[in-house]
């Protein structure tokens, strides 16, 4: 979302270098809150859990005294984080509709 808001903050003052409603900080705090599109904020829980999982990546393996051993719980919690992404991956966002203009779509899509 950094990026959708800092592009849409150059958009807008390339168009009125004065607008002051228009930086980087208050459009991103815009998009944050209000931005519901479910294309956007599943990109947003997946960038989310991919950086989760790669953390948990790094701590599933755990070296003492010379001995490799796998830290079970990590394991866990990793795999359903594995779950979830896939989950992600495999959600129909079509169906989710958030405004009138997703609702015209959906109609036009299926005539």
């Amino acid at each position: 979302m950094q990026s959708i808001s800092k592009q849409v903050s150059d958009f807008l003052l390339l168009q009125e270098p004065l607008a002051e409603e228009a930086t980087h900080e208050i459009v991103y705090e815009h998009v944050s809150k209000h931005m519901l599109h479910p294309r956007v904020r599943m990109a947003v829980l997946l960038r989310q859990l991919l950086e989760f999982c790669a953390l948990l990546q790094t701590s599933l393996v755990v070296q003492d005294a010379g001995l490799c051993t796998v830290d079970k719980s990590n394991a866990e919690l990793y795999l359903k984080v594995i779950g979830q992404i896939m989950t992600i991956y495999k959600a129909d966002t079509q169906g989710m509709l958030f405004s009138e203009e997703d609702k015209g779509l959906a109609g036009k899509e299926g005539a």
